[in-house]
């Protein structure tokens, strides 16, 4: 049994879930108001006692997952080309690298929400990035009510969860909205998959805070005010006088939330590229769904379906009935719900984000590996069995065993053919998949080069232009363009640079090294390797244009070698020159330059 932890900013919600054969049952849910505490210090306990008594006291360790959400909190869609899954893995840790490197403390995780396939040939990614401080804030209040957190996840990813583990398939895109008091929650899903999430600083209390506005009473008044007489439902005959004085302010409070509704969807169209992306049916959640009018409200301005998302659908949860809190404010657990499958669900069983420092990472990663464990010993102790009663089976039909031999030689020769097949065909789609690699490392290297303009350019140096250029034609640097891949018995596949100065019967090979920045030459005997394939690596590069105050520090020729010696990466085949520069004739005092930087 684990616990979904929805700490909001004035509800806590808690849900105990057990997972089984049949699915998930719902064992325990309590939902607590947030008090109002007089100073900042006294929250974190103060919330952490609240979290306990709410999971029933006692001295009982417990394992759960907390959510987030709020500013702390962003969510980024990532696009990136199909690749193989070593170069993809590669480019997500350097958008996460790339994310992380700044002033603030910051935890990171990237999930695969989309694989390329017919329909859409690139990978779609999530990043997600959260401040330290608020997380192990988070965390602490959490283990302050004696409980291990596994994770702590977006609260869009745990809206996800619920839908995917309740509702079946459904056609176009469904977006979940869950409607919190400061924050709002959103998670896009087509096709069954996650391909959009964020959160929105923003919430229910706009209602209180135009209200207050509206009325000229405090804030808490106007909350009462809210729940007792707010609707954003048509006027009707008899209705009390109260509900129309609140109207035109609850009314406000919905516009805007359209708006950021609407504005969301339009963000997602841009982030993933589709501009033909509409939303075909809305679930809402959350406290905010349960004012009065409000999904009609929403249907009519945004012109789709709307439903109120049942966090039980599917799930058992004939324990918790007679609750009041369970049975009046069910769409109020649904994060709590979400949060509550996936500290049930395996580490990566569908989307999740995991934005933890790496010491939770790594504990939750140990506690799930003795099940891999016992799972592989059952697997060898059945094979052992196997192996066995087939050997003593072999000692007493020794007639019937060398024929069963000789047989399975014969095999196992068609096999070994197979595999020379296989083998071929996969060197040439490795030496196609370098060619092809060859082409992207223009783009890596101009985001490496524009990164290290930005973090050493010095005052006094202005960038003018920065633009793609074929060097095929211009002088090379000492690095090759001819690349060679061959098999050799005993050492595999091998992939490198090939002068083009060989000696007769060797095959000689610049090879990179484990680290430092002098790539290594080795000769292979030509009659020793097989199946050699050999072409020549596109040659590209970026070219900077730009000029500088000739006053800079150290002069200008000093700051340009600077530069030069930045850009410069030998390790990773990158070179830079300045093929230019003379006195500016515009600006007196100033020097105009040129920089190439070449990839390899």
């Amino acid at each position: 049994m684990a616990y979904g932890i929805d700490i909001g900013s004035s509800a806590l919600k808690v849900v105990a879930v057990q997972r089984g054969m049949g699915g998930w049952r719902v064992t325990g849910a309590g939902r607590k108001r947030v008090p109002r505490f007089a100073r900042p210090e006294e929250a974190k306990p103060g919330v952490a006692k609240l979290l306990w008594e709410t999971m029933g006291g006692g001295e009982r360790k417990r394992v759960g997952v907390v959510g987030l959400t709020g500013r702390d909190v962003n969510l980024q869609v990532i696009t990136q080309p199909k690749t193989s899954p070593l170069n993809y893995r590669t480019l997500m840790r350097y958008e996460v690298e790339q994310r992380t490197t700044g002033g603030d403390s910051l935890y990171a995780d990237w999930c695969t929400l989309r694989e390329p396939d017919a329909y859409f040939p690139q990978y779609l990614a999530m990043v997600g990035v959260g401040k330290s401080g608020y997380v192990d804030e988070r965390l602490a209040t959490v283990s302050g009510a004696r409980v291990e957190v596994r994770d702590a996840v977006p609260n869009a990813f745990a809206l996800y969860a619920l839908y995917r583990a309740n509702y079946d398939i459904e056609g176009g895109a469904q977006l979940l909205l869950d409607v919190g008091a400061e924050n709002i929650d959103m998670a896009l899903v087509r096709g069954g998959k996650l391909i959009f999430a964020r959160n929105v600083s923003t919430g229910s209390k706009a209602f209180d805070t135009n209200i207050a506005g509206l009325a000229g009473c405090p804030v808490e008044d106007a909350e009462a005010k809210k729940i007792q007489f707010g609707t954003l439902a048509p006027p009707r005959e008899g209705e009390d006088p109260r509900e129309e004085e609140v109207r035109p302010a609850m009314r406000t409070s919905a516009g805007q939330l359209v708006g950021v509704v609407n504005s969301s969807i339009t963000f997602a169209k841009t982030q993933l590229q589709d501009r033909e992306l509409a939303v075909d049916k809305v679930y809402v959640s959350g406290g905010g769904a349960r004012l009065r009018g409000l999904v009609e409200y929403l249907a009519s301005a945004l012109k789709t379906e709307v439903e109120v998302l049942d966090p039980f659908r599917k799930v058992s949860a004939g324990a918790m009935e007679s609750v009041p809190e369970f049975k009046e404010l069910p769409s109020d657990m649904a994060v709590a719900m979400g949060l509550g499958i996936l500290a049930s669900s395996a580490p990566r069983e569908g989307a999740r984000l995991s934005i933890v420092p790496e010491v939770v990472r790594k504990r939750r990663n140990f506690m799930a590996g003795p099940l891999y464990l016992v799972f592989a010993g059952v697997v060898v102790f059945g094979a052992l069995l196997v192996v066995t009663g087939k050997s003593l089976y072999d000692v007493r039909t020794q007639q019937n065993a060398l024929n069963e031999f000789n047989a399975k030689n014969a095999d196992i020769g068609r096999r070994i053919d197979e595999l020379n097949r296989v083998e071929a065909e996969q060197r040439e789609e490795v030496a196609k998949s370098q060619l092809l690699i060859g082409h992207t490392l223009a783009g890596r290297g101009t985001l490496d080069a524009v990164a290290k303009l930005r973090r050493t350019l010095p005052d006094g140096v202005n960038i003018r232009k920065v633009e793609f250029v074929d060097l095929s034609d211009r002088p090379r640097n000492p690095l090759p363009r001819r690349r060679v891949l061959f098999h050799m018995a005993g050492r595999g596949l091998v992939i490198g640079a090939s002068p083009r100065s060989e000696k007769p019967g060797v095959i000689v090979v610049s090879l990179p090294p484990p680290s430092g920045t002098d790539r290594a030459l080795e000769e292979f005997p030509a009659n020793e390797v097989s199946d050699v394939r050999t072409w020549d690596a596109p040659s590209k590069g970026i070219q900077i244009e730009g000029e500088i105050d000739d006053n800079v520090k150290g002069g200008s020729g000093r700051a340009l070698d600077a530069i030069k010696r930045e850009l410069d990466d030998p390790s990773r085949g990158v070179s830079a020159e300045i093929p230019f520069q003379e006195a500016s004739r515009d600006k007196p005092g100033w020097t105009v330059f040129r920089i190439v930087v070449r990839f390899e």
